[in-house]
């Protein structure tokens, strides 16, 4: 039996037992009735209707009490059910549940245990610091911000926030927090419902990031680009449109896009937004927009929203102004494309599509050397038909062509029309209908003639130039020997009686010495490539002096034939180096000539113009004198011409030719800013052209040379610092026999040692330009920061070039080439002690 109907009857029962008991006292109290009368007969109405009112009054009761009974056994139950299933509910739950109270987590579910890579029972050991341990350390202030706010805000319900926290396999992971106060267990605690949002947080970062590529490349496109939607109102700008209309982007949303950017009232005619509007269709239309200054090809794609509905367009504005200025150009010249093949530098042809000349340009012509009038015996013609033109299996490649594709030919032979051979390349593409059918081919020609004779004459002026410094490498070794060897001979000449048998051995060593000092002089002229003494000159007086010396040596059955340019322009030159030049190319016409013959020498002023630079590599525009030396000899072999300039080449007999007159030429003019042209043949005339640049000054006269004094001495300290032994030891021997102390060092680093300890003694210091270990600069250098008035002579085997002027200017006071003679050596050191210029 239910609760509810045991206490119905418990009260029905506990009515009758009132009914009764009341009975009972009137029976023996108040009426003396027998008491089954009273109960049930002859009680009065109105303790009838007490009783009754009674009975029902303690039913009502009992029915009342029973539903209250009822009711607290239901709740009781649906309390025990509730935590029944709140326990299962929890423990089922994707969402993690944890209750603190009293500063410590009471309870925790297994998603909880789960997220942070713990067990339950470790969890519920935990206080409230433990568990904010477990958060990020960038969040932990503001999940405690978050705790204390639940704890003390009680009023305001859930709150809610989101942190990261690192697990125990320490991953980072994001939860969002619901979090509220709760009762349990008879007081306030805090309830917490978790939920992992990693992947969310994931997805909503992706998003960002690509809403962020999205702006930037929305942003970088270089066209104008405008959101709008269906009221024609702007809703975004990328950059290039808010530039051209000079506005930021934020002060044009909300604008129409035909006030802003066509300046109009209404939309534009065609507009293409306005059409999409009507049919939610792309459309595309060529405008011409003053707002942006140009003409644009203006494309409106239709933006829809996920439900497909249509928000708006995209409206995009492509720049074609630049090439609508092209259109422009190509239509008010009807004749452009002729033009272009006519007056191409190159040679063009059309093919037809049996591979026929159906048409070449006037390039093509002139590089054939075909008259005008023989064009169209060409036309017509298959291109390895032309007798000229050689190539192997040109007319298997052009079968190729003639299928589509493309042919190219390095270096194709070909003889022209006057029997000059030239060297083309060869490039050609098939034309193509729109079907992709092959209708003929473009064939463009290029003369490279002129480039291979470039790169021959480039090869030859590496060549020289590698010879140069090698020449240079020796004559330098070469001197340092020659300065020992003249030395040593003038110290024996004046040791010797003047009729000593050994002075004529002597003799003969020292004009051998001279030779050979002349032949290392020549090869630095050819490597070293710079002027010695250089000064303005009219070149006719040199070659007067040159005549004079050379007449005697010619035979009188060569005839010399001099032509001089009246007013011949000035040129700047050294005056030795130029008649070397003159004597080494008159020689050789000589030798040329052998037995009878002609030679004209002659002098002229030219200007050399653009043209001739083309035919002449080395060629500079400008005005020049020629010097020509041509002979009527026997002419230079083919073979042999591009080796003429190289030093100890000769076809001369051995002993009859050192191989460096022409070699010191070339080095002379190249010094002089010049160069040579040769034109020769065998059995042909010779001629030499030599072109030196004109100055604008006057010419200055030779300083004649002034008798020789006596070799002068003296008594000073002097350091010479040399690299050879042979050098220190005939210069020492030099000096001190003519009064001087001499100290040596072999080298820079020495050379500073030795000044260091006897900076008072030492007076001058001659030093050698080029040394191992440190080099003269740097030795010159470091004398003159311990001694900035000291004296030094630089010696070289070099002749006075930039590096010993740059030292002349630092601070050197002198100069000596190597090999010196003892007069040149004694006058130097002499005229730099006193002060002198030398």
């Amino acid at each position: 039996m239910k609760t509810e109907h045991k206490v119905i009857a418990l009260s029905l029962l506990l009515g009758l037992s009132v009914w009764v008991i009341d009975a009972l006292i009137d029976h023996l109290f108040f009426y003396k009735e027998p008491f089954l009368r009273l109960l049930i007969t002859d009680i009065p109405r109105h303790g009838l209707y007490t009783r009754s009112i009674v009975i029902i009054y303690l039913f009502a009761i009992g029915l009342v009490t029973s539903r209250v009974f009822a009711r607290h056994g239901r709740i009781e139950q649906a309390l025990r059910d509730g935590e029944e299933k709140f326990r299962t509910l929890s423990e089922q739950s994707l969402l993690g549940i944890y209750i603190i109270k009293d500063d410590r987590v009471v309870y925790a579910n297994d998603k909880v245990a789960e997220i942070l890579g713990c067990s339950i029972d470790d969890i519920l050991k935990w206080d409230e610091a433990k568990l904010v341990e477990a958060v990020h350390p960038e969040d932990r202030e503001f999940v405690r911000e978050q705790m204390t706010r639940t704890r003390t805000d009680e009023e305001h319900g859930v709150h809610q926030f989101d942190c990261r926290i690192i697990d125990s396999r320490g991953e980072v992971r994001w939860l969002s927090h619901y979090s509220k106060c709760i009762g349990f267990e008879g007081r306030t605690a805090v309830e917490t419902v978790v939920m992992d949002i990693t992947g969310q947080r994931l997805i909503q970062e992706a998003i960002a990031r690509g809403k962020k590529e999205w702006e930037r490349t929305f942003d970088s496109v270089s066209d104008p680009i405008a959101l709008m939607d269906t009221n024609s109102n702007i809703t975004r700008l990328n950059m290039a449109m808010a530039d051209k209309l000079g506005l930021r982007p934020q002060e044009a949303i909300g604008l129409t896009y035909f006030k802003a950017i066509h300046s109009m009232e209404e939309p534009p005619a065609y507009c293409p937004h306005a059409r999409l509007l009507t049919d939610g269709q792309e459309h595309r239309q060529e405008m011409h927009i003053e707002r942006l200054d140009g003409d644009f090809i203006v494309t409106a794609s239709p933006l829809h929203s996920a439900e497909g509905q249509l928000l708006g367009s995209v409206y995009i504005a492509h720049d074609i102004t630049e090439r609508k200025r092209v259109e422009e150009a190509l239509r008010n010249s009807e004749e452009f494309n002729r033009d272009l093949v006519t007056l191409a530098p190159v040679g063009i042809a059309y093919l037809d599509a049996e591979g026929r000349v159906a048409f070449i340009n006037p390039a093509l012509s002139k590089m054939m050397e075909v008259p005008e009038d023989e064009i169209a015996s060409i036309i017509g013609s298959q291109p390895d038909e032309i007798s000229h033109l050689k190539a192997a299996g040109l007319g298997e490649y052009l079968g190729n062509l003639l299928h589509g594709e493309p042919i190219h030919f390095e270096e194709v032979e070909f003889i022209s029309s006057s029997g000059a051979g030239k060297v083309w390349n060869i490039y050609a593409e098939p034309r193509l209908d729109p079907g992709g059918g092959v209708t003929g081919a473009v064939v463009m020609c290029v003369d490279t003639t002129d480039y291979k004779e470039l790169q021959a004459h480039l090869r030859q002026v590496q060549k020289l130039e590698a010879m140069g410094t090698l020449a240079e490498g020796i004559a330098h070794d070469f001197n340092n020997l020659l300065l020992a060897i003249l030395g040593n001979v003038e110290l024996a000449l004046r040791s010797l009686e003047p009729d000593s048998r050994a002075v004529d051995n002597l003799d003969a060593i020292q004009r051998s010495a001279d030779r050979a000092a002349q032949l290392t002089s020549q090869l630095l002229t050819f490597g070293h490539s710079r002027m010695d003494k250089p000064r303005p000159v009219i070149l006719d007086s040199s070659i007067d002096e040159v005549l004079t010396i050379l007449r005697r040596t010619i035979d009188p059955r060569i005839e010399l034939t001099v032509e001089k340019e009246p007013d011949l322009w000035v040129v700047m030159t050294d005056t030795g180096q130029m008649q070397q030049v003159l004597i080494n190319l008159l020689v050789n016409a000589r030798d040329a000539l052998k037995d009878a013959g002609c030679i004209t020498l002659r002098t002229e002023n030219i200007t050399v113009d653009k043209e001739h630079c083309l035919i002449q590599k080395e060629a500079q525009p400008g005005d020049y004198v020629r010097l020509t030396v041509a002979d009527t000899g026997e002419g230079i072999p083919v073979d042999i011409m591009p080796r003429i300039f190289e030093p100890f080449f000769t076809t001369k007999e051995p002993g009859k030719g050192t191989g460096l007159g022409l070699a010191t030429v070339y080095g002379i003019v190249k010094a002089h800013n010049g160069w040579i042209e040769v034109k020769s043949a065998p059995n042909q005339e010779t001629t030499f052209q030599l072109y030196l640049p004109r100055v604008d000054v006057e010419a200055v006269p030779e300083v004649q040379p002034v008798e020789e004094e006596e070799l002068p001495g003296g008594s000073e300290t002097i350091l010479m610092v040399d690299d050879e032994t042979e050098v220190l030891n005939i210069g020492s021997s030099i000096l001190k026999e003519f009064g001087y102390k001499v100290v040596t060092a072999k080298d820079g680093l020495q050379a500073l040692d030795v000044y260091k300890d006897r900076k008072e003694a030492v007076d001058l210091v001659i030093l050698d330009l080029s040394m191992p270990r440190m080099s003269g600069r740097e030795t010159l250098q470091g004398l003159l920061e311990m001694n900035p008035d000291l004296k030094v002579i630089i010696s070289s085997g070099f002749a006075r070039s930039a590096p010993v002027n740059d030292l002349l200017q630092i601070g050197a006071s002198g100069f000596i080439q190597k090999p010196y003679r003892i007069r040149k050596l004694l006058q130097t050191v002499r005229g730099v002690l006193d002060g002198k210029e030398v």
